[in-house]
């Protein structure tokens, strides 16, 4: 029997018998209130097992299609790592994870508060969004606990090497622009450029700011829009990067200067959630304080 007639059996028999019509057309309804669609596969019969690893890649759509994440644009050493234990899985997660095989991809219409309540790191990616989406997951890789343990180790490796890498451009770049400043609060580094005589910036208050991000190649990577300045209550979760919170903490209105935020007080070990940044990247952020009320 080929592969994908094994798959289209597979497929029909885990999620039950068909109905008639499906109200999501290219999407198949099971009983269970599952519809999929099979996107590709590969010549695997591999199955996940209690107590393995899966490495998987998802990648969350609107109902209009609209990409909302991609786990593909984070860097393969944080892919999505789920441990497949059934009794610590929700119900549907262990349903649709045991019904592929490795090297699988499938398109499945869920509820959102199934994705972004229950998926490691799916709320780096994205802010949840409210009802169904379509979530496409394939499954790259299935670890046993003794591969995993190796993987573990290599990771570490690499992480390791990472910041090391990141500290040695990091301190070529503050002799070339001659920084002899030393780093304040958690680490990040700043420099006045314009002095604010205004309020000053303290939490529960509303700002508006412009800012342009830079790598320290100085090419910038985000910018606020002329006369769209950047509105935001300070303090509140979820606005700013942990460096660009602690910097503006100590300006007022009318106030410019610049940050150097090493990693770690950036987009971290993980990156963006663009993935416009990669992982273990120092930035460079100007930013103008234009109003504090």
């Amino acid at each position: 029997m080929n592969r994908i007639c094994f798959l289209i059996i597979v497929f029909a028999v885990f999620f039950c018998s068909c109905k008639k019509e499906s109200k999501y057309p290219g999407y198949t309804e099971g009983e269970k209130g599952i519809y999929y669609k099979l996107l590709s596969f590969k010549d695997s019969n591999k199955k996940p097992s209690e107590g393995d690893h899966l490495e998987i890649h998802l990648v969350g759509r609107t109902m209009n299609d609209s990409i909302l994440f991609d786990s593909k644009a984070m860097n393969s050493s944080n892919a999505v790592m789920i441990n497949f234990k059934k009794d610590s899985l929700e119900k549907k997660w262990a349903e649709i994870l045991s019904g592929l095989n490795e090297g699988d991809s499938v398109s499945f219409i869920v509820n959102s508060e199934m994705v972004y309540g229950s998926v490691p790191d799916i709320s780096d990616l994205h802010d949840p969004i409210e009802g169904e989406m379509k979530l496409d997951i394939c499954i790259a890789k299935m670890m046993n606990p003794a591969d995993y343990a190796k993987w573990q180790i290599v990771l570490l490796k690499k992480k390791e090497d990472m910041d090391i890498e990141e500290q040695r451009v990091l301190t070529a770049y503050l002799a070339s622009q001659s920084v002899d400043e030393n780093p304040i609060g958690g680490g990040i580094y700043y420099m006045p450029l314009v002095e604010g005589n205004g309020t000053p910036v303290e939490a529960d208050k509303n700002i508006e700011v412009s800012y342009k991000g830079c790598f320290l190649n100085g090419h910038t990577f985000d910018s606020t829009k002329t006369g769209q300045p950047f509105q935001f209550t300070f303090g509140d979760e979820f606005q700013l990067i942990r460096g660009l919170e602690e910097g503006i903490s100590l300006m007022k209105a009318g106030g410019k200067a610049k940050f150097i935020i090493p990693s770690q007080l950036a987009f971290g070990d993980k990156g963006s959630s663009t993935g416009i940044v990669p992982p273990y990247t120092t930035v460079v952020y100007e930013v103008e304080v234009l109003k504090v009320n």
